[in-house]
């Protein structure tokens, strides 16, 4: 049987729901970005919460670097091999039916997960295409 593929986020999402990511507690990854870390904590905030939902899709899966979860295949394997508190406590949400949004930052037109790669990479493994919050902040005018 093939899925049309026009309606699959309503197909592979039914019934979940996301809240906001915690910008406060993802400052430490941020600042792993030179583009932010340079801006200071408070400006972090308000960049990060001028961000939108964005709904994953296959081909923007392909281009989002630092995660484990580039394929469902791929998911799979690589969210077995992550520290089992952090696999239950995916499951403790997946099953509660809502998630945190996990971040993606865009920086020189290339897509990078920020943070929440545990809940990224289990959405994946489980066929789930997430939805994200982007950053953009090429369009902010932050980065050079």
């Amino acid at each position: 049987m093939k899925l049309i593929l026009e309606n699959w986020r309503e197909y592979i999402n039914d019934g979940l729901s996301y809240e906001s990511p915690n910008f406060k507690h993802e400052w430490d990854e941020a600042q792993r970005y030179p583009e932010l870390s340079v801006l200071g904590y408070d400006t972090w905030l308000e960049i990060a919460e001028s961000g939108r939902e964005v709904d994953i899709t296959p081909t923007l899966l392909k281009q989002i670097g630092n995660t484990t979860a580039p394929s469902a295949e791929v998911a799979r394997t690589e969210f077995n091999n992550l520290e089992p508190d952090k696999q239950q406590r995916f499951s403790d949400a997946l099953q509660s039916g809502v998630i945190e949004m996990p971040i993606v930052v865009k920086i020189d037109d290339k897509y990078d997960l920020l943070g929440g790669n545990t809940r990224f990479t289990g959405l994946v493994a489980k066929n789930i295409m997430p939805t994200v919050w982007l950053i953009d902040v090429d369009r902010l005018g932050y980065a050079e």
